[in-house]
């Protein structure tokens, strides 16, 4: 009967209203999900690739402090051998001071000595002038 056809097709339609709705709902729900879960990602990516930087930039911060270190290191070596060098001078100096102030010593030593060999043929020849006399 046409009255029953009728009647289930609205009932069909009605039906398939619901479920468009409910499938619609659902399609919200799972584009809404799926946007979470994009977002969610995103953000994951994000702070892998920030972190990444990060360690990139402490990598090139240890690289550029090693070689200012090893710059440091030679400098410091250089510093070294130079103190060595001016001590062993100073060493030198001081040796050689030494040797001058012994040398000066015995100079005066043999100049007192020499004085006093003069006067003594001082005296020898005045008392052999006052023999003679």
């Amino acid at each position: 009967d046409l009255e029953d056809v009728v009647a289930r097709e609205l009932e069909l339609a009605a039906i398939l209203a619901d479920r468009e709705e409910e499938l619609s709902a659902t399609s919200k729900d799972a584009v809404a999900k799926e946007v979470r879960r994009v977002e969610v990602e995103y953000n994951i990516e994000a702070e892998r690739t920030r972190r990444q930087r990060e360690a990139d930039k402490l990598r090139s911060d240890i690289a550029e402090a090693a070689g200012k270190r090893a710059d440091l290191a030679t400098q410091l070596e250089a510093m070294r051998a130079r103190k060595r060098h001016l001590e062993e001078k100073a060493a030198n100096k001081l040796e050689a001071t030494t040797l001058i102030a012994g040398v000066q010593k015995d100079c005066e030593d043999i100049e007192g000595e020499s004085y006093t060999v003069e006067r003594l043929k001082t005296l020898e020849e005045e008392e052999e002038r006052c023999q003679r006399e």
